[in-house]
Order: structure tokens, then C-alpha cells, then sequence
């Protein structure tokens, strides 16, 4: 029997139901995929599961606040303490009437419509591509930002619609992007690297008036974000073990601090876009109408991580953004087309790596699970030394591709929205 394109998809959407399902079903095995799931011992073997809880303890600072209690000093209505590390527009959730009672519920919406909508985006159409969604889907970082309701998961729903708003028609669809930037850094800063795309505005004037506006929209995001959080947002301690990543972990390791954590990541960043900006790796190379799409989820996504990367350390829940580069990546991988060869080898090499960062880690958690609790801790905490040039190199040649998008987008005339 021959499948259709949807049932490709239906497939996708049960392996990956049938995935966080069993894991929500025996969270005692979560450890062993990775995930640092929370439990609370209420009697001795009796054990009550703490799910969602980041959103959790973003509930927790709203109920601070209601209970006259700063947010921004360690919480004593959260499991672990924490303070509110985001920024003040997360803690007006308390107005539309949500409390930590509401946490199982909207975690859990939360995490049902981020893999709704990553399914609805990926649609394989074969037996190849959807392997290569589901391996991507069903990574340790996705399952570990839903299984923590982690605000990463609000970020990505809110980025979805800008792709489609910019290849609409109309030309008040596509100033939609424009707030919708600038709501996604204001929970959370990062975003703000994804204003890239709008390079890809066909009319001239519209795209530089749309930058413009992004432009002081994110000033003003900053603006507000900096005047809002206390000095102690600063002193968070630096991020160890797996499940992160960040050029700044090699830098500390050498002996790096204060300012050169983020001057040299930055340098490094744009000399590596400069010389992506002609480099022949790419030259030649103009994607096919009908992957246009594609390609704006592509570089989206590729900003936010490379932006990522370079500007400070990050917990792996990024990585659930690598989502929008799976059909591309597939696509020139697998697709002769228009793309040169050598093309296609950066983008199967791109692929590798991408699969290294989201399942070299889980692969080494679950191998050593067996080990005494020391000697286990001890070769995680070496694990830094095989993933950070494996990091290196991925974010590399997504800078590269992004260079080739800013130089096509900003040299010629983009193909008109239909």
C-alpha cells in the first residue's frame, strides 16, 4: 500500500505521542534518557512527581508577587527557591488567573501544542524523512523542555506564525512579524537575533521600514527588560554537566572571564560571517521558489542558535528550535535540485552534526547510568570535551548559511510573496 503525504505525518505525530507518553507514564526512567526530573518524597518510597516545573516556578513568582513577596529574591512558594529570572511580562500572568494549582493543565497544553505545531511544520513524506523528524523530535532536549514546561516551548509558539506572516500577500500580514519579534525577546531576550529573516521582505522599502521598526521595538524591549531586572539576575552561577552549551564553556575552561566570555565569542561570530559572506562553500547556490519557506524557518531557527551560542551558555532546551532546520536540511541532503554538491555535503554534514549535539549526550548519560555516583559524575563532567568543537563546528556552518541568506536577500531583489 502506498502512503499519502498525511499519513507520513499521522505517523510522525504517534511516534512522538507514543514517545513523551511513555515516559509520562514511567517518569522513574526519565533519568536515564537525561532528564533531571524532580520528585518529592511525601513517605518513605512514596513519591510525589513534580511536572512542569519551570512553568511552575514561573506560577510560583506570580503567586510571590500576589502574596506582596519580591519575585526577584529566592521564592519560597518554589520547590527549589528560585528567584524570577525572566522578565516582568511573565508576571502578569497572575491577571489572567493562573496559579501553581493550574501547572499540570497549562504544562501540559503548553507541551502538547509546541509538538502539535513542530508535526503540522515537519509533515514527512517518506519513510527516510520521517526517521530523520522523529530523531530530531524525540531528541533528550525536546522531551526534557516538555517534560519541564520550559518557557522556550512559549517562545517557539510565538515565533511560528512570523514565517508564514512574512510570505503572505498582504502587506499588514507581514508587518504582523514586526510585534511578534519583539513580544518573543521580551520573554526572552534571545529572540531578537531572529529579526534576520526580515531580510527577506520582497519590497525594498518595506523591509528596511520593517528593520527600522524591529530596531526600536528591540531597543525599547531592551530597555524595559534592563530597567526591570535586579542586579542579582546577574549572578546566577555558570552552567555545568551535559545538557548545555555555549562558546563560553571552552573560554572558562582556559581560563576566560568577565568581558572576554562575550567579546571573543562575538568577534569570532562576525569574522566567521564575513568570510561566509562570499565563501565558495555556498557560492552559486540560490534555493529553488518552492523552498522558500523552508529557508526563512531555516535561518530563523539557525540565528536563534548560533545567537545562541555565541552570546553566553544556555541550557540544551534551545535545541528545540533545530525543529524549523529538519526539511531543508533533508531537502538539499537528499534532493539534488538546484543545489551544487558541495552544498549538499554541508548540509549532510550539517545534519550529522546536529543529530551529535541532540543524541551524543543522552547516549552517555544512559551508557554510564550503571556506573557509582562519582565515577559517573566525574566522565559527564569530561563530556564538555567532546561536544563543544562538535558545537563549534554546527554553529559554524549555520553562521555560513546564514551569511549566503543575508547576502542573496541583500543583493538582489527576494522573489515576491504570492
Amino acid at each position: 500500500m502506498t502512503l499519502r503525504p498525511w499519513h507520513w505525518t499521522l505517523l510522525l505525530a504517534l511516534l512522538t505521542a507514543s514517545w513523551v507518553g511513555y515516559f509520562a507514564a514511567h517518569p522513574e526512567h526519565l533519568p536515564k534518557a537525561g532528564v533531571g526530573h524532580y520528585r518529592v518524597e511525601v513517605a518513605p518510597q512514596s513519591y510525589h512527581e513534580v511536572w512542569f516545573l519551570d512553568l511552575f516556578a514561573i506560577l510560583a513568582a506570580n503567586d510571590a508577587v500576589a502574596a506582596g513577596l519580591d519575585p526577584y529574591a529566592r521564592n519560597p512558594l518554589d520547590y527549589m527557591r528560585r528567584p524570577h529570572v525572566y522578565g516582568p511580562l511573565w508576571l502578569h500572568l497572575r491577571h489572567l488567573g493562573f496559579t501553581r494549582a493550574d501547572v499540570r493543565w497549562l504544562g501540559a497544553a503548553l507541551g502538547g501544542a509546541f509538538l502539535l505545531a513542530a508535526v503540522l511544520w515537519l509533515r514527512p513524506g517518506s519513510a527516510g524523512a520521517l526517521l530523520w523528524s522523529a530523531a530530531v523530535l524525540c531528541s533528550t532536549p525536546v522531551l526534557a523542555a516538555v517534560e519541564r514546561a520550559n518557557n522556550d516551548l512559549a517562545v517557539f509558539l510565538v515565533l511560528a506564525p512570523v514565517v508564514p506572516c512574512l510570505l503572505s500577500g498582504r502587506a499588514a500580514v507581514r508587518w504582523l512579524a514586526v510585534p511578534l519579534l519583539a513580544l518573543a525577546a521580551e520573554l526572552k531576550i534571545y529572540p531578537a537575533a531572529a529579526a534576520l529573516v526580515l531580510l527577506a521582505t520582497a519590497d525594498r522599502t518595506e523591509r528596511w521600514r520593517q528593520l527600522l521598526a524591529t530596531a526600536v521595538a528591540l531597543a525599547l524591549v531592551g530597555w524595559h527588560l534592563i530597567a526591570s531586572l535586579p542586579p542579582a539576575r546577574t549572578i546566577l552561577p555558570p552552567l555545568h554537566g551535559v545538557f548545555n552549551f555555549g562558546a563560553e564553556i571552552v573560554l572558562r575552561q582556559l581560563g576566560f572571564a568577565g568581558a572576554a566570555l562575550w567579546l571573543i565569542p562575538a568577534a569570532l561570530a562576525v569574522l566567521i560571517g564575513l568570510l561566509g559572506w562570499r565563501s565558495p562553500l555556498l557560492a552559486g547556490w540560490q534555493p529553488a521558489a518552492a523552498q522558500r519557506s523552508e529557508v526563512l524557518h531555516f535561518n530563523l531557527a539557525a540565528s536563534l542558535l548560533a545567537g545562541c551560542f555565541f552570546a553566553g551558555q544556555h541550557f540544551a532546551y534551545r535545541w528545540i528550535f533545530a525543529v524549523w532546520l529538519v526539511p531543508l536540511l533533508w531537502s538539499l541532503a537528499t534532493t539534488a535540485g538546484s543545489a551544487p554538491p558541495r552544498v549538499r555535503s554541508l548540509a549532510r554534514l550539517t545534519a550529522g552534526l546536529l543529530l551529535t549535539v541532540l543524541w551524543f549526550e543522552a547516549i552517555a548519560v544512559y551508557t554510564l547510568s550503571h556506573l557509582s555516583g562519582a565515577r559517573r559524575t566525574e566522565l559527564l563532567d569530561d563530556v564538555w570535551r567532546v561536544m563543544q568543537p562538535v558545537e563549534w563546528a554546527l554553529a559554524t556552518l549555520l553562521i555560513l548559511f546564514i551569511a549566503h541568506f543575508a547576502r542573496l536577500n541583500l543583493s538582489s531583489r527576494p522573489t515576491p510573496a504570492s
